[in-house]
């Protein structure tokens, strides 16, 4: 069974949090999610071989995303962190 996307950013946000407790950069939450599931963030028929960004930041953001429920926060432009309160 696939688990939900958000679930794949939340684990390397978490990861990545682990390392970088003061953020981390979009690009480096795209590419631990994409080297967490590459077959559930990869781009459609290069899936092992590139991330899929797009699919990424719009589990980001919008009024569903990951940010609008509180458990990312976004603290500039481009970057980010977990917030302590989040459950995966």
């Amino acid at each position: 069974m696939k688990r939900p996307i958000r679930d794949v950013i939340l684990q390397a946000a978490a990861q990545l949090a682990k390392s970088s407790p003061h953020g981390f950069s979009e690009s480096m939450l795209i590419v631990t999610a994409w080297q967490l599931d590459p077959l559930m963030v990869g781009l459609e028929g290069y899936e092992t071989r590139y991330p899929d960004a797009n699919r990424i930041k719009a589990a980001l953001m919008g009024r569903r995303g990951l940010v609008a429920q509180g458990k990312l926060i976004r603290t500039a432009a481009g970057m980010y962190t977990l917030n302590g309160k989040a459950v995966m």
